[in-house]
């Protein structure tokens, strides 16, 4: 028979060890209660010891079956695969569908991945960035009770290295200008490098590193920790995570 309709299958594959041990222990009070009371009844006269007794193992009971359900140490069943949610995330964020890919985030409600650029060369590297972004998930998740762990590998374009490239460029270019250039087209009326020519040439660095951004993509795994929230699992932020979406920037 299925299991998903089989209610008492159903009850039992959720019960972990722990869980198990807690409604063991409430069982027995609440049979202790129950027999004290019986007890008490079958006698003539109503024994206040026994049936004291009694009531408070009920209200004890009740107490304890209402603290650990509330407080989540007593949970009978997960469902989903915490890999299924890891694995919609980031395919949501890829595609750039954030509002419903933040969603699976456990106290977060976004990560800024939607928030634009302030300069047409900031714009360029953000494009280029989004687009070096590809994932794998590494075997399956490893699940503890309510917690689970599933490992990534995560490649991205990492802005760094890109930025350190284009600075080492530009010190070459103006080493070659200078030689080949007359005063007057290097430097202003103050000595300082003539705007047009820093524009040119920072414009000559970024086009040659944009041209090869595929040399500064690198790929890592991580750990995504997930938490059962509710009906369905929730991911944990880290560091890692947010490391490797903002292009190995802090």
């Amino acid at each position: 028979m299925n299991s998903s309709t089989n209610p008492i299958s159903n009850f039992t594959a959720g019960i972990t060890l722990r869980t198990g041990i807690i409604i063991s222990i409430i069982l027995v009070l609440l049979l202790c209660a129950v027999i004290l009371l019986t007890a008490s009844k079958h006698r003539k006269r109503l024994n206040l010891g026994p049936a004291i007794t009694a009531l408070g193992l009920f209200a004890f009971t009740l107490v304890c079956a209402v603290y650990f359900t509330g407080s989540g140490i007593i949970l009978l069943h997960t469902n989903g695969n915490p890999s299924a949610s890891v694995e919609h995330f980031y395919s949501l964020m890829l595609e750039g569908n954030y509002p419903e890919g933040y969603k699976y985030l456990k106290d977060y409600s976004t990560l800024g991945l939607e928030n634009a650029p302030s300069d047409a060369y900031s714009e360029q590297i953000y494009d280029a960035l989004k687009k070096s972004y590809s994932y794998e998930l590494v075997g399956e998740a490893d699940i503890n009770e309510f917690n689970a762990a599933q490992t990534v590998r995560f490649s991205y374009l990492e802005i760094t290295a890109i930025s350190d490239n284009i600075s080492s460029r530009i010190d070459e270019l103006l080493e070659e200008r200078i030689d080949s250039l007359p005063w007057h087209q290097i430097y202003d009326d103050n000595g300082n490098y003539r705007t047009d020519l820093l524009d040119e040439v920072y414009d000559t660095a970024f086009e040659e590193a944009m041209k090869n951004v595929e040399a500064y993509t690198v790929t890592t795994e991580y750990t995504v920790g997930l938490e059962y929230v509710g009906d369905s699992w929730m991911i944990l932020v880290n560091d890692d995570m947010t490391y490797c979406f903002a292009g190995g920037t802090r």
